[in-house]
């Protein structure tokens, strides 16, 4: 077993503790960050997505499940689990197809059967469900459930049959008086945000009665909070159907065009939302994110002000605002906004062990012990560990917990800080403070960022071991990263990856033969896509393709190799803030919606003097700004 599989083994037992004893926070972080370095490790996904099954949250556990299932494809317990989370999310075709392909290993896999057949008569296929009950009963023929239900389908059998040869005014009748239950105990359910019993109360509702607006719009509703976006645009269009003046509906539909990436017509909805209804301050706001994401940052801003300007306690638009202002480099007001992220409902808020004030840069730290925590990803954590050094410089002593994947490469580092793990008993301070909180408190200005490179180096015994290596290829040496990973805690996040990520196929357009390139790619299924294909998109026979990456334990690993190569090439990811770190050369290609840390323009980072910034345009594929950096290369590394 090698050091990673090693430590990670390690951490998961240390994880199905916490989960077994009840703690599911503790539990949570530490199987996060193991898929942080590690994101095909089976066991890892499975035993997450258990634990957010419990924890009733199915779009993870359908996300981590997919990818155990990609990992180990003939694993019946993570096949059942999929189907089990595909129905709670009321997908039935993908909860079916999953069942098949398990019930194709192991034909006579009781409960899938049996979950089959329960699932096939709720969704009306009476007659398909009776069939696999006789399965089930032939495997287990005193299994009293499977009896009782085998009775009560052919009742409902009989029952369809008598109600088909009602009379039409019968039938409209009775339809109508159960409309009305069937859609209230829908909204009992939705209350109670139990979406999956919600939706199928509210689809019950809809085929007593198909052009009820409120059912409609109620469905899309609950379908648009479980993933189901193309069903709830469905939905809400038959909503509109019946009353094209609904702004609700219309806002709505805004929403959900802009997280299918249909921007313009995102727009277009919302606007006539606000025409319908000018003091529709949530349409405002979202009509300002839309703008937002078009990078038409001034109209997003008009649209935020607006919102506020209606209703004042709008939390998510003061964070948006922020956003906005950082992207534009006015950083006095967007540091303010950009704090209200802590009262964002995805935000993971930090368990402090004592009640110590937030400093926010107004009192003297001077001699006084500050608890500095990480927050949010890796990339962030390099970035703003760079005010480390100024907290010291105003005679602090610094407590720095930066998560457990990154105490390897810190303890290298010569901050004068007390690293703390996760799970250690902290030792007593005087303030604390978020990490990304820090520029806010240093009131940070875009001439004001501590950008002195580099502020993390690579550990010097690692450095020179990988220089041995590295020195016997000859050439120019580039690191390629093209995939940001999957982030299994932050599912706000996954189209966000998605839309960064380039394919392996389109990246290898960048090869030069006289330059040596380096993967410096990480995560499981961008590794296993360029096993599979790096022999068709870049032949061994090039000889200038090096995958040193099953040596790279962990990040000190990966400075340790940086530090050896002429140029890092990566999309935005953490692998590009650790180059800028380390004051390397790094181009990093952006998506068209980048992050706000890059600003609306330009090609230098105010945050790293080393890194040139490619900005690839809306509706545009990455094949310009690839052909670019190949352009670039061949200039940079003239014969």
């Amino acid at each position: 077993m090698d050091r990673t599989s090693e430590n990670n083994s390690k951490l998961l037992k240390e994880a199905f503790q916490f989960f077994k004893n009840g703690d599911l926070q503790s539990a949570k972080t530490i199987f996060a960050q193991v898929l942080e370095l590690a994101p095909d490790n089976f066991d890892c996904l499975y035993l997450y997505a258990a634990l957010s099954m419990q924890e009733e949250n199915f779009l993870l556990a359908k996300t981590l499940l997919s990818e155990a299932v990609k990992v180990r494809s003939d694993n019946i317990d993570a096949l059942f689990n999929l189907a089990v989370v595909f129905e709670k999310m009321d997908d039935a075709e993908q909860s079916l197809t999953t069942y098949d392909a398990l019930l194709a290993i192991q034909p006579k896999h009781l409960k899938a059967l049996y979950n089959k057949a329960s699932l096939l008569a709720k969704k009306g296929f009476l007659e398909n469900a009776l069939n696999n009950l006789e399965q089930v009963l032939e495997i287990d023929p005193n299994l009293d459930i499977a009896h009782k239900n085998y009775v009560e389908i052919k009742k409902q059998l009989q029952i369809q049959q008598r109600i088909f040869e009602q009379s039409n005014n019968a039938a409209h009748q009775l339809a109508s008086q159960n409309f009305e239950k069937l859609h209230n105990i829908g909204l009992t359910h939705f209350s109670k945000k139990d979406f999956k019993n919600a939706i199928d109360f509210f689809k019950q509702a809809l085929r007593l009665k198909p052009n009820s607006l409120e059912a409609n719009h109620n469905l899309a509703i609950a379908l648009e909070r479980t993933g189901c976006l193309n069903e709830a645009l469905a939905h809400y269009k038959d909503a509109l159907q019946i009353n094209s003046e609904s702004s609700s509906t219309l806002n709505n539909i805004g929403n959900v065009y802009r997280e299918l990436g249909l921007l313009e017509k995102s727009r277009d909805s919302l606007l006539t939302a606000i025409k319908i209804n000018p003091e529709y301050a949530e349409a405002f706001n979202n009509l300002g994110w839309t703008h937002y994401c078009l990078r038409q940052f001034q109209e997003a801003n008009d649209c935020f002000e607006e919102a506020l300007e209606i209703n004042p306690n709008l939390i998510e638009t003061k964070y948006n605002l922020g956003l906005s202002q950082l992207m534009q480099g006015d950083f006095e007001n967007g540091w303010l906004n950009y704090e209200y992220r802590t009262q964002q409902p995805n935000y993971r808020k930090r368990e402090l062990p004592l009640n110590r004030p937030q400093w926010y840069g107004n009192e003297s730290i001077d001699k006084k012990i500050i608890y500095i925590h990480s927050e949010q990803g890796l990339g962030d954590t390099f970035q703003f560990s760079r005010y480390l050094k100024p907290l010291a410089d105003r005679g602090a002593k610094i407590l720095f917990e930066p998560g457990i994947t990154l105490l390897p490469l810190f303890q290298d580092q010569d901050y004068p800080v007390q690293l703390i793990k996760p799970g250690d008993v902290i030792p007593k301070y005087d303030f604390h403070c978020p990490l990304m909180s820090l520029p806010l408190a240093f009131k940070t200005t875009l001439m004001t960022i501590p950008n002195l490179t580099p502020y993390i180096q690579a550990n010097k015994e690692k450095e020179k071991k990988w220089g041995e290596r590295v020195s016997k290829i000859s050439g120019p040496k580039v690191g390629l990263v093209w995939n940001g990973g999957f982030r299994a805690n932050q599912p706000e996040l996954w189209e966000v990856n998605n839309r960064r990520n380039i394919p392996f196929e389109l990246l290898s357009q960048i090869n030069i033969p006289h330059i040596q390139f380096f993967s410096l790619q990480k995560g499981g299924e961008a590794e296993q896509i360029l096993r599979d294909t790096k022999e068709q998109y870049w032949p061994e026979h090039t000889q200038n393709f090096h995958n040193f990456t099953s040596e790279l334990y962990d990040f000190s690993d990966t400075a340790a190799l940086i530090a050896n190569l002429d140029l890092v090439i990566s999309v935005d990811t953490s692998t590009a803030h650790l180059a800028g770190a380390m004051n390397k050369p790094v181009w990093i290609l952006n998506r068209h919606d980048n992050c706000w840390r890059w600003l609306e323009s330009g090609e230098q980072s105010p945050w790293y003097p080393s890194a040139k910034l490619y900005r690839k345009k809306y509706a545009e594929g990455w094949e310009n700004i690839v052909q670019q950096a190949r352009r670039d290369l061949l200039k940079y590394f003239q014969h």
